[in-house]
Formats: structure tokens, C-alpha cells, sequence
């Protein structure tokens, strides 16, 4: 898990992420919980918010060459 990047559009998916100790945790966003997201965005639970699965691989594809660059 520590090489893993976690999607989820739910908030269980991103905790998991993030208490599995995986690289980041990309929350697609979703308007049904809309409320319960903007709480958990705002205590930095997930890395990164994507509007959809695409920009979600774009991000990670790019967070990933960032780390291997360094």
C-alpha cells in the first residue's frame, strides 16, 4: 500500500487510503455527499479532488513523475 494511490467518491475510500498508509488518497468529487466532502477537504483528508476519474489518472500520473524526479 505504500507505493498505492487510492479513488474512492466516498469518504470510507479516502480513509482507507489515508489510514493504509498509501501515497495519496484522490476523492472524485460526487454532489450527493457534496456537504460531508467539503468538511473532510477542509481537515486535508484527501490529497487531491478530481471532478471525474480522468482528471483524477491525470493528477496522479503527475504526482507520481513529480516524486520520481526527486
Amino acid at each position: 500500500l505504500s507505493r498505492s494511490y487510492v479513488v474512492g467518491d466516498r469518504w470510507s475510500d479516502i480513509r482507507l487510503g489515508k489510514h493504509g498508509g498509501c501515497i495519496a488518497s484522490v476523492l472524485i468529487e460526487n454532489e450527493r455527499y457534496a456537504e460531508e466532502a467539503a468538511r473532510h477537504q477542509a481537515e486535508g483528508e484527501a490529497t487531491f479532488s478530481a471532478r471525474d476519474l480522468w482528471t483524477a489518472t491525470q493528477w496522479i500520473g503527475e504526482h507520481y513523475a513529480q516524486t520520481q524526479r526527486r
